[in-house]
C-alpha cells in the first residue's frame, strides 16, 4: 500500500471516531447505506417543513450517534451527510441490531451556547444547553431510529424505512392577539410577555431523554417583531405563569397599559404551545376611527390627479375642483363613510376630524389620522353608522351615542384640526379662489397635446403645479409684507387708462382678495403666445408652470395673466407694467420660502415622464 493510501485510510478512521463532526462533502462514489432525512414541524402547527429539506434547505450542522443493543456507542461507523439532498450515508455497520440517533441543526449552534459532548453510551449527556433561561436561536431536529443490518454478498442492507422522520426536540411557545377593534390594534406601541417559574431542561442524551431541570427563573420577552420562541422543555412536575402586557398610545397622547395573566402548564419537546390574548381595551367602542400612516394601503384610498388619471375625470369639475382656502375636503357620505380629498403637493401630519351632527350641542371626534398624504382620496366607514359608540366631544367629555342614520350623519358640519405648521399656513389663506381644469379643445392623449388655437391638452402634471401656484398666490395676498409692498409702491399702480389712471393699494387688494373661479389650462407656445387670461380663464405654457418657483420671467407671465383676470388691459401696470414685471414677480420668488409650497421638490415635475417634449 502506498504512503498516500495509508494516510487517507488513517484520516478516515480519525474522522469516523469524531461523532460530533459533520461531513458536508459530496457522497459520489461513497459506499454503505443511504438514508433520507425529513424534518417535521411542531405538533400543533399545520405547516410541514419537509419541503425545506427536499428543496436544498437541509441542515447546517448534523450530529450522528450509532449504538449497539447494549447502548454502547460505536466509534467504527463512518457517516457522511449531503446537505443539498438532506441524505445520510452510513458505512462500517456489521450484521446486527443498532440504534441510530441523529440531531440536525438549522442555524448557528454556537450562538445558543450549546455544548456537544463525546459519548460512550447512549444514556450519557450528548447536548448540554445553557443553564440561563433564554430563547434558542437555532432549530434542533432529533430522531432515534432502530436499524437491523444484514450483510448479503458483501453489501450492507438495513431493514428500516429509507426515510428517517425527525421532529423538533425543543418546545415552541407562540403568542397571538385578538383585537376587538383594528383601530386599537393600530395604536399598539409595545407588547411583551413576562414569564415566571420557568424550570427548563438543560441536558439531552443520545437516546432523546431530557434531564437537568434548572431552578425556577423569570424571563421577559418583547413581542413587537417576534411572536414565537424556541425553548428547552419545561419541567413536567411544575407549571409556569406569565403576564402579557399590551401598551397603546392614543392619537391624543393618552397611554394605556393592559395586563393579561395566563398559566403555562406544559412545554413539551416537539409541541407548539399557543398563548392567545384577547385584548379588551377602553377604546374598543370609540366612535372615532384611527388611520395610521402604514394603514393607507388597507384603507380605501387612491390618488387624485395622478399621472394616469383619465382626462375625463380631471377635467370634470364635479369630480375635480377645490377652493384654495379649503384644500383638504372632508365630508360624511349618505352611506355613513368619511370621505377626504387633499389638493396639496405636501402631506399633512396629525389631523383630527370632528363632526357637529344635527340636533347635537357639541362636535365629536370621528377620525384621527397620523398623516394625510399629498393628493390622497380616502374613504372609511364610521362606527356610528353601524352601532352605538363612545364619542369624545371637543371639550373632552365621553358620551355614549346610539347608532345614527347615515343620511342624518351626512348633514354634519365637519371641522379639521392639526398642529402641523403646514396646516397653519393653509389656514392663513382667508380669501380662496376656486380652481378646476379644462382642455380648451386640446387633446392630452396626443404626443403634441393636440393644439387648438393657442391651447393644448393639459395633463395632471400641470394640474398639480397649478395647485402649488394658487395655494401660494392666495396665501401671499393676505400677508402683511405683500400689503406693505403695494402701499409703498402705490405711485406706480395704474389702470387701463394708463399712468394717469391711478389705482390705490386698497383697490388692488380688494381685487386680489375677491372670490374667483378659474378654469385653468395649458397654453400652446407654438404660436408665440405664453399665457392667456381673463374672466374665469387662466393658462400658461409648460415652462412657466415648472419654473414659477424661482424664475421671475415665468412669474411675470403668471401675474400678467392674473392682471387680465382682475380686469386689467395691456395699458395698465398689471400686465406690461411694474405690478407684474417688477413688484409681484420678484416678491413671489423672494418670499417663496415663506409660502405653503416653498420648493419644487414636493412635485419634482421637471423630471416627470408625462411632460411634453
Amino acid at each position: 500500500m502506498s504512503k498516500i493510501h495509508v494516510f487517507v485510510f488513517l484520516l478516515i478512521l480519525v474522522l469516523s471516531g469524531c461523532k460530533e463532526e459533520t461531513a458536508m462533502s459530496s457522497m459520489t462514489g461513497y459506499g454503505g447505506v443511504k438514508l433520507q432525512l425529513r424534518s417535521m414541524n411542531y405538533e400543533g402547527l399545520s405547516e410541514d417543513v419537509e419541503n425545506a429539506s427536499r428543496a436544498g434547505g437541509g441542515y447546517d450542522t448534523l450530529f450522528v450517534s450509532v449504538c449497539d443493543e447494549s447502548g454502547l456507542v460505536l466509534s467504527s461507523v463512518k457517516w457522511n451527510y449531503d446537505r443539498n439532498t438532506s441524505s445520510l450515508r452510513l458505512e462500517g455497520l456489521h450484521e446486527g441490531s443498532y440504534r441510530l440517533s441523529v440531531m440536525g441543526v438549522r442555524g448557528d449552534i454556537s450562538r445558543d451556547g450549546v455544548r456537544v459532548n463525546s459519548l460512550s453510551r447512549a444514556d450519557e449527556e450528548w447536548f448540554s444547553f445553557p443553564a440561563k433561561v433564554a430563547p434558542l436561536e437555532a432549530e434542533y431536529y432529533y430522531s432515534s431510529t432502530p436499524l437491523e443490518v444484514t450483510v448479503s454478498g458483501g453489501q450492507e442492507q438495513v431493514t428500516t424505512s429509507e426515510e428517517i422522520v425527525q421532529h423538533p426536540i425543543c418546545s415552541r411557545l407562540s403568542f397571538g392577539f385578538a383585537f376587538a377593534s383594528t383601530d386599537v390594534e393600530r395604536m399598539v406601541v409595545g407588547r411583551k410577555v413576562q414569564l415566571q417559574g420557568l424550570s427548563l431542561a438543560s441536558s439531552l442524551s443520545a437516546s432523546g431523554e431530557w434531564s437537568g431541570y434548572g431552578e425556577a427563573s423569570d424571563l421577559e420577552l418583547a413581542l413587537d417583531s417576534v411572536a414565537a420562541f424556541r425553548l428547552p422543555p419545561l419541567n413536567p412536575a411544575v407549571h409556569a405563569e406569565g403576564t402579557v402586557d399590551v401598551e397603546t398610545r392614543h392619537f391624543l397622547g393618552v397611554r394605556t397599559r393592559l395586563e393579561y395573566p395566563f398559566v403555562l402548564e406544559s412545554l413539551k419537546a416537539g409541541v407548539s404551545v399557543p398563548v392567545m390574548t384577547k385584548v379588551v381595551h377602553p377604546d374598543d367602542r370609540q366612535a372615532a376611527v384611527y388611520i395610521a400612516s402604514a394603514d393607507f394601503s388597507e384603507v380605501h384610498t387612491s390618488r387624485i390627479l395622478a399621472d394616469d388619471e383619465p382626462w375625463q375625470v380631471y377635467t370634470d369639475r364635479s369630480q375635480r375642483s377645490f377652493n384654495t382656502s379649503n384644500p383638504l375636503q372632508a365630508q360624511i357620505t349618505s352611506e355613513g363613510k368619511l370621505h377626504m380629498r387633499f389638493y396639496s403637493p405636501r402631506g399633512l401630519g396629525k389631523v383630527t376630524v370632528r363632526a357637529l351632527f344635527p340636533g347635537k350641542e357639541e362636535a365629536v371626534d370621528v377620525a384621527y389620522l397620523d398623516t394625510v398624504p399629498p393628493f390622497v382620496d380616502l374613504e372609511r366607514e364610521l362606527p356610528l353608522a353601524e352601532r352605538s359608540a363612545l364619542c369624545r366631544t371637543a371639550s373632552g367629555r365621553l358620551v355614549e351615542w346610539e347608532r345614527m342614520n347615515p343620511e342624518e350623519m351626512a348633514q354634519a358640519q365637519i371641522s379639521l384640526h392639526s398642529d402641523d405648521p403646514y396646516w397653519e399656513k393653509l389656514g392663513a389663506i382667508r380669501h380662496g379662489w376656486t380652481i378646476y381644469w379644462g382642455l380648451y379643445g386640446g387633446d392630452p392623449t396626443r404626443p403634441d397635446g393636440g393644439p387648438v388655437g393657442n391651447w393644448m391638452g393639459i395633463r395632471p402634471v400641470h394640474c398639480r403645479e397649478s395647485i402649488a401656484l394658487f395655494l401660494n398666490f392666495t396665501y401671499m395676498i393676505d400677508t402683511p409684507e405683500h400689503e406693505q409692498i403695494l402701499r409703498e409702491n402705490e405711485d406706480i399702480l395704474y389702470g387701463n387708462g394708463g399712468p394717469t389712471d391711478r389705482v390705490t393699494a386698497d383697490k388692488v387688494l380688494a381685487q386680489m382678495r375677491q372670490s374667483r373661479t378659474l378654469c385653468v389650462g395649458l397654453v400652446y407656445s407654438g404660436n408665440g403666445v405664453l399665457g392667456l387670461g381673463g374672466g374665469s380663464t387662466f393658462g400658461a405654457y409648460q415652462q412657466a408652470w415648472l419654473q414659477h418657483y424661482w424664475n421671475t420671467y415665468s412669474c411675470e407671465i403668471m401675474f400678467h395673466e392674473l392682471g387680465h383676470v382682475m380686469g386689467y388691459s395691456h395699458s395698465s401696470s398689471f400686465t406690461y407694467g411694474p405690478w407684474a414685471q417688477q413688484l409681484m414677480n420678484n416678491f413671489y420668488v423672494t418670499h417663496l420660502k415663506d409660502f405653503p409650497i416653498d420648493s419644487p421638490r414636493y412635485l419634482e415635475s421637471s423630471s416627470n415622464a408625462t411632460l411634453y417634449r
